[in-house]
């Protein structure tokens, strides 16, 4: 009370209470409570005005039984500050079963009254103005059922240039206007604009079901927004206190904790930023829509454009286990430069030991699953997920693996690895990320690479290479390769190119190279084989080729001679028709007009022509037949040339 001390009051208090019975766990003792304040004020020495007119009327009553029972009659708060009237009054009925509510308040008022009637801190400053004319009549239940014209929610509550300055923080907090509209189905934020420090933003949307949620532990808050911002620095609201001096205790930077996501919260908040600023990251014209809802923080298709390049980002993170919150995230990359992700994210440094040692930029679409320690950090152990990235001009140099391989083979040309234009498909698990076979290039050489890399920083990388032999002239292992393959009969010069498997194994900062060349006698053997059967192969396509002509031009004669054949054969049946045809004309001629010689003529015409057109159907028959025996030895013959080049 001794800060109380000077402060000058006046007025009356008037307080009785009792509380009469058993008190259990599963009961209430009898209980009630009278406050009465009546013509009071108070005013502090140092300050021009006071706070007057101050009326209070509280009657609480429980006849007993339980907290359902509990009546609270606000009938009246009331005071004037600074001249600045302040009137509110509420009743509640069962306020555990059915909430049955009934009051308002009414204030119009000057921020700026408050500094001449309470003390504030040295710096601080506050402006603006606030009217509130809000009026809640009715039970809960009506509006968790729906029916709201049985429940009264209306007035608004407006806040127009308020100004905030204090030295305990590094930037202005400016709202330059609030509208907030009541109804028993919504509060609707008409307009919200303010700027905090550089930041702005520009707001509106509805909060659902805030009266239920507000006098019932499981009723959820839903709200739905639209946020706009050209400028969000988030930087700012992180800034240490100016007034605390670096190196105390203060100043230590505090670990990061769980932020926990609220059981009955549902908003959905859709944001179009057109810059955002987060510790070393500058995100441009960031916008999606982000949901939170059963203990999760979820973003749907949200865009921005970072890292040079763009991202789709789409997942969630959720505390339905406080002790290990989870993340899932789809993420759709585009252009991103290597050097800007690494340099901005510590992280990539231990999941892709190559990539501080890159350039370049590359596409991927990414799937990633987790958990995050109690320091809101990945467990690195626990992610899984998988992508699919398209590198761009990628180069890596300075490697010490590379340098090392390098050394052993002599030139190099093997210190620089080209990834251009490549597909990588790559998996994460236990703490380590799997790549599929991936083409890979050495100024000259050629080749792939598969493996996977630890978060631990260990790696085990195979490297297939086709080198040109012009490259392995130099170094005591390709002096031995060259003496294995002189063993052979043969000259490693002979083959264009050599096969070579290398092996990428330790750690980042001390690799384990290997170079397999005893295969790459082998491919020396291959290459001079294959040098030979191609030569062999192309022989025999040129046999092949004369080969073909000479069955086809067998077969074109054969068929000019079976078609003459058959011409010649149909030519001699149709002569055989005609005369056949010609004798029963005459038969029937001959007979003249006696009937009986006449019927005898026309039975041997008939026969004539029967006869004549069998004796041509065998006379065609006889020629198509030989015709096709022409056709048939000239296809067996033609059989055979190309049967005797395929068995050289």
């Amino acid at each position: 009370m001794t800060d109380f001390a000077s402060v000058k009051t006046a007025g009356k208090l008037e307080l009785d209470g009792y509380a009469k019975g058993v008190y259990t766990e599963t009961a209430l003792p009898a209980f009630g409570l009278d406050l009465k304040v009546e013509d009071a004020m108070f005013k502090y020495p140092d300050l021009p005005k006071a706070v007057n007119n101050i009326q209070v009327d509280l009657h609480v009553d429980n006849p007993g039984g339980g907290e359902d029972n509990t009546f609270v009659n606000l009938k009246r708060f009331y005071m004037e500050m600074a001249g600045n009237p302040i009137d509110m009054n509420m009743k509640v009925r069962t306020p555990v079963s059915d909430p049955d509510i009934d009051g308002g308040i009414k204030a119009k008022f000057n921020m700026a009254s408050v500094k001449d009637v309470i003390p504030m801190e040295q710096g601080d400053e506050m402006n603006g103005n606030i009217t509130a004319d809000v009026q809640l009549k009715g039970k809960v239940s009506a509006i968790e059922e729906e029916r709201y014209e049985e429940f009264t929610a209306q007035g608004q509550l407006i806040i127009l240039d308020m100004d905030y300055k204090s030295d305990s923080l590094p930037y202005d907090v400016m709202l330059k206007q609030m509208y907030l509209n009541f109804s028993p189905q919504f509060v609707e934020l008409a307009s919200f604009e303010s700027q905090i420090g550089k930041s702005d933003i520009n707001a509106n949307g509805k909060i659902e079901n805030f009266i239920a949620y507000a006098f019932a532990d499981d009723e959820a808050l839903t709200g739905r927004f639209n946020l706009n911002s050209n400028l969000m620095d988030l930087n700012e609201f992180m800034e240490e206190d100016p007034e605390v001096e670096e190196g105390s205790e203060a100043a230590e930077e505090e670990p990061l904790s769980v932020i926990e996501i609220p059981k009955n919260i549902d908003f959905v908040l859709t944001s179009n930023m057109n810059k955002v600023i987060y510790d070393n990251l500058e995100i441009d014209n960031l916008n999606g829509e982000l949901s939170v809802k059963d203990q999760k923080v979820s973003m749907n298709n949200v865009a921005m454009n970072l890292l040079k390049g763009s991202m789709v980002l789409s997942g969630h993170y959720e505390t339905t286990n406080p002790k290990q919150p989870g993340f899932s995230y789809i993420m759709d990359i585009t252009d991103f430069d290597i050097e800007a992700v690494t340099s901005t994210f510590n992280t990539i440094d231990e999941m892709a030991p190559y990539a501080k040692n890159m350039k370049g930029r590359f596409n991927t679409s990414l799937v990633v699953n987790g958990v995050l320690d109690q320091e809101m950090m990945p467990d690195l152990n626990t992610m899984t997920g998988n992508g699919d990235m398209l590198t761009k001009s990628m180069k890596v140099e300075d490697f010490k693996a590379l340098n090392k391989l390098g050394e052993i083979l002599k030139n190099d040309k093997f210190t620089k690895l080209e990834i251009d234009d490549t597909r990588i498909k790559y998996t994460f698990k236990d703490g380590r990320v799997h790549t599929e076979p991936f083409d890979i290039k050495m100024g000259p050489i050629t080749g792939t690479m598969s493996g996977s890399n630890g978060f631990d920083q260990t790696m085990d990388n195979v490297m297939t290479l086709k080198v040109p032999s012009s490259e392995l002239g130099a170094g005591d292992a390709v002096g031995k390769l060259n003496d294995q393959a002189a063993g052979l009969g043969m000259s490693l010069k002979s083959a264009e190119f050599v096969n070579v498997d290398v092996t990428l194994k330790g750690t980042v900062d001390d690799p384990k190279v290997g170079v397999n060349l005893k295969d790459a006698v082998g491919s020396v053997v291959d290459d001079v084989k294959e040098q030979v059967k191609e030569k062999v192969e192309e022989t025999k396509e040129e046999l092949k080729k004369k080969a073909r002509e000479e069955a086809d031009k067998l077969l074109k004669d054969a068929k000019a001679q079976s078609d003459k054949i058959r011409t010649e054969g149909k030519k001699q049946a149709d002569k055989v028709r005609e005369e056949g045809r010609k004798q029963s004309d005459k038969l029937i001629k001959e007979a003249g007009s006696n009937p009986f010689k006449k019927a005898a003529a026309k039975i041997a015409a008939k026969e004539a022509i029967k006869q004549a057109d069998k004796q041509a159907d065998n006379v065609e028959k006889e020629a198509n037949k030989q015709a096709d025996g022409v056709d048939a030895k000239a296809k067996k013959e033609a059989d055979k040339i190309m049967a005797d080049v395929e068995s050289k």
